[in-house]
């Protein structure tokens, strides 16, 4: 993404600085003026770090940050990086670096778009929900294709299970025979006890890690709350057990999926394992 010098004009990235103090700063509008953009950029982070900086003097060093790491762009810096570059400066006020933002954004939404179809026809299923997480997060984010691109993601987990269903159909029964041994009760609740049975397990210091539990014969399926998704991580052996549950109850190959709320895209997937006799969590990305 090497843009031409003409794009933003050498006086467009000139800093805006007379009489700031400092070699780094002085050498930073030197490398500047001569087009020396990756210099420029090592000497105003240099700048950056001095102690004590004026609020007007960090502003129009993070405004230039914003310009020069878009002039350079990828790979030497992404386009989420120059969006977090351009974000912090358009906070602080500088204008030039919010228009750069939003063009940015634009690029880096194009660009996932672009990427997500492959990685869901590849079945690289973490990269891909990863990607579809950091499209939603973007301003003009296609809600729709959000949806269509969750739906394929959670088709492609489905086909995977009956994968690893089949090829694990030996291993089954006995391990199945041996969980229902662990969890006698869960066989002869109806629906509504067997809900409360996974509320109350899923329920840290009084508050549930999950806004909705519905199930059917052999799939669970929860929303993670947003405000639980770091106390989830630390308690995923409940989501191990909550499935074990499952897998008593149906005497099946049970499965749990856990999506994020705030989008429906997997948080996480509890199988059953019968080589180990218990249920294990798959990762697919971080809340």
């Amino acid at each position: 993404m090497k843009r031409a010098l003409g794009r933003l004009g050498r006086a467009g990235v000139l800093l805006v600085l007379a009489g700031c103090a400092g070699p780094a700063l002085r050498q930073a509008r030197t490398d500047l003026s001569a087009g020396n953009y990756p210099a420029a950029h090592r000497e105003l982070l240099e700048a950056r770090a001095a102690a004590n900086l004026p609020e007007w003097q960090r502003r129009e060093i993070d405004n230039d940050l914003c310009r020069v790491e878009h002039q350079i762009g990828a790979p030497s810096y992404p386009l989420n990086e120059q969006d977090q570059v351009c974000l912090r400066a358009a906070r602080e006020g500088a204008g030039a670096s919010a228009v750069i933002a939003a063009e940015v954004e634009t690029e880096r939404r194009d660009e996932l778009a672009r990427a997500i179809p492959q990685a869901l026809a590849g079945s690289d299923l973490a990269e891909a929900e990863r990607e579809i997480g950091e499209y939603a997060a973007l301003p003009g984010a296609d809600q729709g294709a959000i949806r269509q691109w969750s739906q394929q993601l959670w088709a492609a987990i489905k086909r995977q299970d009956e994968a690893d269903a089949k090829a694990e159909r030996g291993l089954l029964r006995p391990a199945i025979l041996q969980v229902a041994r662990r969890y006698p009760e869960v066989h002869r609740m109806s629906e509504a006890a067997f809900a409360a049975w996974v509320e109350h397990r899923l329920t840290i210091d009084g508050a549930p890690l999950v806004s909705r539990v519905s199930f059917d014969r052999r799939r669970l399926t929860l929303e993670l709350r947003p405000d639980k998704a770091g106390v989830a991580a630390l308690n995923l052996d409940r989501f191990a057990v909550v499935n074990d549950g499952l897998v008593a109850r149906c005497a099946c190959p049970g499965e749990t999926n856990v999506a994020f709320e705030r989008n429906d895209l997997p948080a996480y997937l509890v199988r059953f394992d019968p080589a180990l006799r218990q249920s294990a969590i798959l990762v697919l990305a971080g809340p």
